[in-house]
């Protein structure tokens, strides 16, 4: 194996474990976005101040899925702009 193969194979196993773990990171945001969807829902909502939390969290944890997901997606261009 050249070098230059080599390190197409390092990059391509990095990008491997790294869209695992992203994977992983937006699954979490799923789901825990689906349970404070759900208390939304079901009418478990102790008041307007509680109310505002839950929809705040839902937009901050959208909006960091949205980042990651746009900084993966730059990244992967990058790297196969490299090559």
């Amino acid at each position: 194996m050249d070098g230059y193969s080599l390190i197409r194979y390092i990059n391509n196993v990095s990008f491997i474990c790294l869209m695992d773990i992203w994977d992983d990171v937006i699954q979490s945001y799923n789901k825990e976005i689906e349970g404070l969807k759900n208390s939304l829902a079901s009418g478990s909502i102790e008041d307007y101040a509680h109310y505002r939390q839950l929809v705040g969290s839902i937009s901050g944890i959208e909006w960091s899925r949205q980042q990651l997901t746009e900084i993966i997606k730059r990244r992967q261009y990058a790297d196969e702009e490299d090559f």
